[in-house]
Order: C-alpha cells, then sequence, then structure tokens
C-alpha cells in the first residue's frame, strides 16, 4: 500500500508529458475523439483540415505515408491540420503500423460508430484517398495522394479482408506535390 500512492503520481506525471515506450520517443496523436471529429470537422474553423484515410495493411498507404508526413512538416503552423482516418479494424496493427511510420498528425480508427458518418460525408471507394475541409467547413473530395500512373496503387474497397486485394480493383497512385497544389487552391 505504501508503494501505491508513489506509483499512481509517476503514473499521472509520465502521461501527460508524452512518456512512450517506445524507443524512438515518438507517441502518436491520439487527442481527438470520434465524437469531436463529428463535431467540428464540417464547421466552420480557422484553418484547412485534410483528411487522409489509409490502413495498416494498405500498401500504398504504407508507402504514401513519408510524402504525407513531408506535405504535413510544409503546412505546419500555416493553418493546416491532418488527421489521418485508418479503417483498421485490429487496433494492434493500425498501433503497430503507427508507431512504425511516426506520423505527427492527429490519428482516429475508424469504428462502427464512425463509419455511416464517414460513408455520408467522406464517401470513397479506395485508400489512400483524402479530402480538404475548407475553414468554411465545405468539404472537397480530392485526389491529392493519387493520379493516374500504374506503378503505386491505392487500395479499393472491392475486398473485404484485410489484405491488398487482388486483380484490377487498384486506381491511382502518389503523387509528391499534388498535396500542395491541392492545399494551395483551398487559399494557402
Amino acid at each position: 500500500m505504501k508503494y501505491f500512492l508513489p506509483l499512481l503520481l509517476l503514473l499521472f506525471w509520465l502521461i501527460p508529458s508524452g512518456y512512450s515506450q517506445s524507443p524512438s520517443g515518438y507517441t502518436p496523436d491520439l487527442s481527438m475523439t470520434v465524437s469531436q471529429f463529428r463535431e467540428q470537422v464540417l464547421q466552420p474553423k480557422n484553418e484547412v483540415w485534410v483528411l487522409d484515410f489509409w490502413a495498416s495493411w494498405c500498401g500504398p498507404c504504407v508507402e504514401a505515408a513519408p510524402f504525407v508526413k513531408e506535405t504535413q512538416q510544409r503546412f505546419a503552423g500555416k493553418g493546416v491540420r491532418f488527421i489521418s482516418l485508418s479503417w483498421d479494424e485490429s487496433v494492434e496493427r493500425w498501433t503497430f503500423m503507427m508507431n512504425r511510420l511516426k506520423m505527427p498528425w492527429q490519428q482516429i480508427r475508424i469504428g462502427d460508430d464512425l463509419k455511416p458518418f464517414i460513408d455520408k460525408h467522406f464517401p470513397h471507394k479506395g485508400i489512400p484517398a483524402a479530402y480538404v475541409i475548407r475553414a468554411d467547413g465545405k468539404a472537397k473530395r480530392r485526389s491529392i495522394f493519387l493520379t493516374g500512373f500504374p506503378d503505386v496503387r491505392s487500395v479499393s474497397f472491392q475486398n473485404s479482408s484485410n489484405r491488398a486485394p487482388k486483380g484490377n480493383s487498384y486506381q491511382g497512385t502518389w503523387r509528391k506535390n499534388a498535396a500542395l497544389v491541392e492545399v494551395r487552391a483551398e487559399g494557402l
């Protein structure tokens, strides 16, 4: 019992300070809740939001992550917020991949409670996919991370398993500077 209070105090000190069990010191930003996302995403705000839809089992999404990170860093402090929304069903796989990719922006996992909202407001048939939410709260579907080249492709949702589909259910590819053009088109 005499160790309980010091351990509890240590725990409360470590959690807010960003303690991470990861040797790299990376901690995913899970600060936005699903309800906060639902309430704020389509409302007017003082920033542009870029929604990046991805999953740990999506090879093209994982391959695009360094370019998304580079784009996010270019717009850091310039009124652009990046939020990645993952279609992962496995929390463990999602967490593992976030730690591996070290994505410093906000992360949300799309669960059953969020799927109807996403399907209604941000429909997409494949990933990676992106939407730009303007400061006035209006959403625009953007192929920020996609172009029509056949080398790297997005994974279509035609396959319901957590593996990349086979056959011709791929579409598009990542283009590094396309995100800059699309976000600048929103006035930044």
